[in-house]
């Protein structure tokens, strides 16, 4: 919308400076008809112009602007969510597609781009298992890492916290 408005404001101020060399609009909505007929190569060369206008406008602007902190990502959730790992102990809760839970703190996990199955992340001790048909979880106390891959999650939960000194 604001590239198409920039166009046909350069279009107006075009009309406006020269006014004998574009179209006339307003014999275009008096008699559209016959005017469009009489015009035809000069209108569409026109609204071809006015078209190339908006639309290099809307690239160059979408792709040197500055862009608007938002949900959009160009990397992984998984990386954004641990991205500061090394900074913080953290500790990731993650419930299987079965019902089963898993949680302890977060060693490694695959940085890859594309958010695929074959993704997984490890956890070391203290894991803490709850089977899907048990309501407390247990410490898993011979258990020092567990990796877990993603296309058998349904959803991770994270927490951070202050690496002991």
């Amino acid at each position: 919308m604001i590239a198409t408005s920039a166009s046909l404001f350069a279009f107006g101020l075009i009309r406006l400076l020269f006014p004998d060399n574009t179209p006339d609009v307003g014999q275009l909505l008096r008699t559209p008809g016959p005017y469009f007929r009489d015009q035809l190569p000069y209108l569409a060369g026109w609204s071809l112009a006015v078209v190339a206008f908006a639309t290099a406008f809307a690239y160059f602007g979408g792709r040197y602007f500055p862009r608007v902190e938002g949900g959009v990502a160009y990397e992984s959730a998984w990386w954004r969510v641990f991205k500061n790992a090394d900074k913080y102990e953290t500790f990731v809760g993650c419930e299987l597609i079965d019902g089963t839970y898993v949680g302890g703190t977060l060693w490694t996990y695959n940085a890859t781009l594309d958010e695929t199955g074959d993704r997984d992340i490890a956890l070391v001790a203290p894991i803490t298992y709850r089977a899907s048909d048990v309501a407390t979880p247990v410490v898993l106390e011979d258990v020092s890492i567990v990796t877990l891959s993603a296309s058998r999650m349904k959803f991770m939960t994270v927490a951070y916290f202050d690496k002991p000194a």
